[in-house]
């Protein structure tokens, strides 16, 4: 029997995003890529706890990518960054 990966409600794989988000295909997966990019390099803003890694499947939490499309803007900016709270999952709950 072949084995089924089952991703929790809560997360969001790139190709899923498009289902989630209004975005195109080209649009969501850049979008993915930046969250993701912010949680694993930077880390100072998206904890590493928001993504997951599992071979080749990788996702990350919708919570985190909510709070990555509300600052997307400042977090790109060198100087606008430090005025951007950090990502707290409990305030997010209720955008989810």
């Amino acid at each position: 029997m072949k084995e089924k990966n089952i991703i929790p409600p809560d997360w969001v794989r790139k190709k899923d995003v498009i289902r989630h988000y209004p975005f195109g295909e080209k649009e969501g997966a850049k979008l993915f890529e930046r969250a993701f990019k912010e949680a694993t390099e930077h880390g100072d803003k998206i904890p590493i706890q928001c993504i997951f890694e599992y071979g080749t499947m990788r996702g990350i939490s919708k919570r985190a990518v909510d709070y990555y499309l509300h600052y997307a803007e400042r977090l790109d900016d060198s100087m606008a960054r430090k005025s951007v709270p950090p990502f707290n999952a409990n305030e997010w709950s209720k955008y989810v």
